[in-house]
C-alpha cells in the first residue's frame, strides 16, 4: 500500500493531529494514521475524522462525533 500510495510515501508531508493516545497524523493531507501502542483503549476526536474510511487496521472503529469532529475509537494496541 505504501509504494502505490504518494501521500504514504517519505516525501509526504505529515502533520500531527494528536500527540497523545491514540497518536495520529496526517499524511500527503488525505491519509490519517492512527496508533495507540497502550493497553488501554483511546478515543481520538478530530474533524479530520469526519467522512474516514479504514483502509488497513486492526480494532479501529468510527463512530458519529459531537459536533464537526468525527470520532475514533482504537482499542488497546489498535491502529489504523
Amino acid at each position: 500500500m505504501r509504494r502505490a500510495t504518494p501521500a504514504l510515501q517519505g516525501t509526504a508531508s505529515t502533520r500531527v493531529v494528536s500527540e497523545g493516545y491514540p497518536f495520529a497524523y496526517v499524511r500527503g493531507e488525505s491519509h490519517l494514521v492512527v496508533v495507540n501502542p497502550r493497553r488501554e483503549p483511546a478515543v481520538l476526536s478530530a474533524p479530520e475524522v469526519v467522512g474516514s474510511e479504514v483502509l488497513w487496521g486492526s480494532g479501529v472503529a468510527a463512530e458519529p462525533g459531537p459536533d464537526d469532529e468525527g470520532r475514533l475509537e482504537v482499542a488497546g494496541f489498535g491502529y489504523a
